[in-house]
């Protein structure tokens, strides 16, 4: 537990880093405390040698001064650019019922599509499934949605809730027409 804290304290010394982020960066390299900075470095978060030898408190208060006041970069920034990143990373793909691919455009793009021209999209998405055409969306992690499987999964459920409803509303009028003839019975 201290090898890990003082492997923290080392990297945050050496790296324009939180904490949460210095353990992270460590857990990654399995706390390898030099491919850490070497990662690091790459990411363009290691301090200036000079910078890294002075320490008076000063500045050290300026720097909690500054924390307080500038707005969080790490935090909504850093999300909405990995929201775009994964988002052109990932892939609208429209395929015609012989599986040839029709149409590749990053899911952003796509989506601004859509947006913009929502109602004639919807028109050319609604035909598209219509025509058998496969709408599909391939995530950047590999992972592929496809929405005629997505709409097949609905229209069976909506089928057996259907059927499901009708034969238990038969089974209540068999139960109905047995309570009838008893009474007729007395």
């Amino acid at each position: 537990m201290k090898d890990r804290l003082e492997k923290i304290d080392l990297i945050k010394e050496r790296a324009n880093v939180t904490y949460q982020e210095a353990k992270e960066a460590l857990e990654k390299n399995d706390y390898d405390v030099l491919e850490t900075l070497i990662d690091l470095e790459r990411q363009s978060k290691l301090k200036d040698e000079k910078k890294a030898g002075e320490k008076s408190e000063s500045k050290k208060e300026t720097k909690t001064d500054e924390k307080k006041t500038a707005p969080s970069e790490d935090g909504i920034s850093q999300s909405i650019k990995g929201f775009f990143k994964k988002s052109m990373r990932s892939s609208f793909i429209l395929k015609d019922k012989n599986k040839e691919q029709v149409l590749k455009l990053p899911l952003l793009i796509a989506a601004l599509l859509v947006f913009f021209t929502l109602p004639f999209s919807l028109l050319v998405l609604i035909l598209a499934v219509v025509f058998k055409f496969k709408l599909i969306i391939k995530h950047d992690d590999g992972k592929t949605t496809c929405f005629n499987e997505v709409i097949d999964n609905l229209n069976e459920e909506y089928d057996s809730r259907k059927e499901n409803k009708t034969t238990k509303a038969s089974d209540d009028e068999e139960v109905k027409d047995a309570e009838y003839k008893i009474n007729l019975d007395k």
